[in-house]
């Protein structure tokens, strides 16, 4: 990739992607020769000199010959994250360089209520300009930074991105915060407070939650609790606005629940009347003083217990994890081993949808003559009190099927259930 343009802390990228030579737009017999383009020293991947880059810290290279500016044509925009922050959006636009003689110039940026209007413009030879060109389509991709929730962006709505063409959709969530999904006429408003995830999540349990009245409210991390009255107990919850984090505020919990840090750098130790336990859910802590079992499996099953009676702390730096299916991207043919008896062993690619997944297991039934394979990733166990980097990755994963086969059967083998990820070989 060769940095090509910056905007308001935004960069260019310039990737490559050569096709057949030799076309002109119009032969000018005192050049004699298309255009030479200049090697941009300053880059980190050779282009061969094919294709003109400019560097915006160097002065642009005058080609010798008129120049104008038109739209660049746009072949794809995408909606990223940055994975320092997975609460700035970016749109990602890939626009073309149609020949050897275009170079990008600028891109276009505006925003009209919820809707971006994104264009890219090229250099190119005026009208008119006798000067051949190479017939090199190139491919310019450049990042556009559209803002953070909670600050450019409005919390939970519903945005389009424009160029082009194209057109992508995102809805404005990060994950301190909880959005009903947005429909074609609400502009994606639903914004879903952590107590009314609460009581949903709750009811999927079959457990019943209604919130009781404010005099039994109290005060703790600097905010004001709605309580919720669940099997005739009270549980406090401390809900937290965007920009806010729980996370934090969790941090300076003892882990026996006894001594609170806040963030404003007071400090209290407190003698509760009965045992207490303190959760994470969403951007909100969850707070229950007393022993009853009912309430206390239906907050471990909805929440991540961080301090209080019960909680026994992972060692430092250590991820509770637990293994689900990973994606499949492809699976290699059967091949047989050099050994005697012969063993039989495949190759599964697996993708790994961020920087938290890694490859887990891999167990492998027989039934009959089929096997049936399923690989794993293993992932945070509570994702939703992880920030995880949008990195994703893919992992070769060998499948040793074992030996012992019959002779001249058919074998099948159907990896994560799906029928489409099936392979046969025929054993030797």
């Amino acid at each position: 990739m060769t940095k090509l343009f910056s905007k308001k802390g935004v960069l260019a990228l310039l990737g490559t992607g050569l096709f057949i030579l030799a076309a002109a737009c119009g032969v000018d017999d005192r050049l004699g020769a298309n255009p030479t383009a200049t090697p941009n020293t300053n880059s980190s991947q050779d282009n061969g000199g094919n294709i003109p880059v400019n560097n915006p810290t160097d002065p642009t290279p005058t080609p010798g010959y008129p120049t104008q500016v038109v739209d660049a044509p746009i072949d794809g925009i995408e909606i990223i994250t940055d994975p320092n922050d997975p609460s700035k959006y970016i749109v990602r636009v890939t626009s073309g360089l149609p020949s050897g003689c275009a170079t990008f110039e600028s891109y276009g940026f505006s925003q009209q209520g919820q809707v971006f209007h994104i264009s890219v413009q090229n250099r190119v030879p005026a009208d008119g300009a006798e000067i051949a060109c190479t017939m090199i389509y190139g491919i310019v991709t450049t990042d556009i930074e559209l803002g953070t929730v909670g600050d450019e962006l409005e919390v939970c709505k519903l945005y389009t991105v424009k160029a082009g063409d194209l057109e992508e959709k995102f809805q404005a969530i990060s994950p301190e915060v909880r959005c009903a999904d947005p429909t074609p006429n609400d502009g994606g408003n639903g914004l879903i407070s952590d107590v009314e995830a609460l009581i949903l999540s709750l009811k999927s349990m079959g457990i019943g939650a209604t919130i009781a009245s404010d005099s039994n409210s109290v005060e703790l991390f600097g905010r004001r609790s709605t309580v919720l009255e669940i099997n005739g107990q009270f549980v406090h919850v401390f809900e937290f606005s965007p920009g806010q984090s729980a996370h934090d505020a969790a941090d300076g919990v003892s882990d026996d629940g006894t001594t609170i840090d806040n963030l404003d750098g007071t400090s209290m130790s407190i003698l509760w009347v009965d045992e207490v336990r303190f959760y994470l859910f969403g951007n909100a802590i969850l707070q229950y003083i007393g022993s009853d079992a009912d309430v206390i499996h239906a907050l471990d099953g909805v929440g991540t217990q961080f301090a209080g009676a019960g909680y026994e702390p992972l060692p430092d730096g250590e991820l509770e994890t637990v293994q689900e299916p990973a994606p499949v991207v492809s699976i290699s043919d059967v091949r047989v081993m050099e050994s005697f008896p012969p063993q039989y062993a495949l190759t599964v690619r697996t993708a790994q949808p961020n920087g938290c997944a890694t490859p887990g297991d891999v167990v492998v039934e027989q039934v009959g003559r089929t096997f049936n394979v399923t690989v794993y990733n293993r992932v945070p166990a509570h994702p939703e009190v992880v920030l995880c980097t949008m990195i994703y990755g893919e992992t070769d994963v060998n499948v040793n099927l074992g030996s012992g086969l019959e002779s001249g059967q058919q074998y099948t083998v159907i990896v994560n259930a799906d029928e489409s990820n099936k392979v046969t070989f025929v054993a030797q």
